[in-house]
Parts: structure tokens; sequence; C-alpha cells
């Protein structure tokens, strides 16, 4: 999961930051947004791999939430999702001492 979570979303999330045009820019989201989707469908559970929180779980939540605070349509599955990591008190803890809280 880390390997698809690093080249599927974060590569074209890289892209679209970076990349000086607009159009590949406009590429890289469409392409987001079409992995987040499927990323939601496979989400059955509280996280991606059942109830218990893991390493994938912490890189997916930052891309959520990269793709949150860059105005992608973000799937209502991963909405809460996003929340439920949020809720976590090392988050917490996290978001406040990085100034995001």
């Amino acid at each position: 999961m880390l390997a698809v979570l690093a080249t599927e979303i974060h590569r074209p999330f890289m892209r679209s930051m970076f990349s000086p045009a607009d159009a590949e820019k406009q590429a890289a989201r469409e392409a987001i947004a079409g992995r987040l989707a499927l990323m939601s469908q496979r989400l059955k559970d509280e996280y991606l791999f059942g109830d218990a929180f893991s390493t994938a779980d912490a890189l997916f939540y930052v891309m959520v939430r990269w793709a949150r605070d860059s105005g992608l349509k973000i799937p209502d599955r991963l909405i809460a999702y996003a929340e439920r990591v949020e809720a976590r008190p090392a988050v917490q803890r996290t978001l406040c001492v990085e100034g995001l809280a």
C-alpha cells in the first residue's frame, strides 16, 4: 500500500505542485481525484487495513489533507476517514506542533 500511495497519489501531487505547465497540473489533479475515488471504494473499515491504524494510514491521511486543502473534490467516505484520523490524540498533537490545527 505504501508503494501504491507513493507512486499513484504522491507522484501526481508533486506534478500538480511543481510542474510549470498548467495542462500538466490539471492532468495531475484529475489523476489524483480518480485515484482518491478508487481508494474511497477500497476503504471498507475504519482504516485502510481494517480497524488498526497503520503507517499507510498516516501517509494516506496527509494526501487526503493535501487534496482537501488544494480544493479537490473528495469523496464523503474519505472526509469521514480524515476526521477519524484527525481525532487521534497523536495526530491532534502533531497538527498543533506543526501549526496546522
